[in-house]
């Protein structure tokens, strides 16, 4: 049984009443951490495996017209500079002249 039939199968408990909300609760936080955990391996192995089989291939120059919508989509990208944030709890408001 996997994870997602195991959360199923607690719902159904939950709504018999034959586990209370908080046990459900944690055996959900514990499980769903257990999913997110793996995901995030799994993201990362992957992302692994991409750039190692990409280092393999020969470079070659991508087709005119995929070069050239590229280049005006970048052209038509506003180039605006990011917002500063202000960090919370330092930030002392300026001084008027």
């Amino acid at each position: 049984m996997n994870e997602f039939d195991r959360l199923w199968n607690m719902m159904d408990d939950l709504m018999e009443g034959l586990i209370d909300f908080d046990a459900f609760e944690r055996e959900f936080d514990r499980q769903f951490a257990q999913m997110e955990q793996d995901f995030y391996r799994e993201f990362v192995n992957t992302v692994r495996k991409t750039v190692e089989l990409c280092h393999g291939i020969e470079c070659c120059q991508p087709p005119e017209e995929l070069h050239i919508s590229l280049c005006r989509a970048i052209e038509c990208t506003p180039q605006c500079a990011p917002t500063k944030k202000a960090k919370s709890g330092r930030h002392k408001p300026r001084k008027k002249p």
